[in-house]
């Protein structure tokens, strides 16, 4: 009974290998296919070849970096920390530094909506709207050329901005360190006479009701 038990035993435990196996090499076979036999990664793979790229890393601040450089650039994706936790490089005058050298048909892209940076961006110089996917704002663009802000801000954004929420990071040498930007932002809130951004966002809500 027990030598019968334990053949069953391991007749399932080798089906149940077999299975694994097969859908290992079921998946490993569909990866191949579509990685080198079909038309449509082919084509797709002709548009994502990167052999022309030159890529150079900067390990400095990126104030100092971008100060003492004469390269213009197409594309600048700004991925620094928040600005209350890196304003450095969220400042109006880090801004200004961008829009100098950015293409006349270049575009800034960065995840933050924040309305004192969209100001910051604004008070620099630029052309400045939102990223939008299903509807819903996941960034802020901004560009010399107002054709490429697919999305401009709308009138609720461009009244928050007008807010204490709207006050930008000031470092008007590019040399401050960050706890020195916020202290002068606390300071230009405190001092500020507009209304708060907290004030602002519910009279608006209760205007849409």
């Amino acid at each position: 009974m027990r030598e019968r038990t334990a053949t069953t035993y391991l007749s399932f435990f080798i089906c149940r290998m077999l299975n694994i196996l097969f859908e290992f090499l079921s998946t490993f076979l569909h990866n191949i296919y579509y990685q080198y036999i079909t038309k449509s990664y082919k084509n797709t793979l002709k548009y994502l070849k990167n052999n022309n790229l030159t890529f150079r890393l900067h390990t400095e601040d990126a104030r100092i970096a971008l100060a003492k450089s004469d390269t213009v650039y197409d594309y600048i994706f700004l991925d620094a920390f928040s600005p209350v936790k890196c304003p450095c490089l969220w400042t109006v005058d880090f801004f200004k530094l961008l829009h100098e050298r950015l293409d006349e048909n270049g575009i800034i892209l960065t995840y933050s909506n924040a309305a004192s940076v969209r100001h910051a961006f604004l008070e620099a110089g630029f052309f400045t709207g939102k990223t939008v996917r299903h509807g819903k704002s996941i960034g802020t663009a901004a560009s010399k050329n107002p054709a490429l802000i697919k999305s401009p801000l709308s009138e609720y954004d461009l009244g928050l901005i007008k807010t204490k929420a709207g006050i930008f990071y000031r470092d008007e040498n590019l040399s401050l360190d960050n706890e020195a930007i916020i202290a002068q932002h606390i300071k230009d809130v405190e001092n500020s006479v507009l209304m708060s951004g907290s004030k602002y966002i519910k009279q608006a809500s209760r205007s849409s009701n």
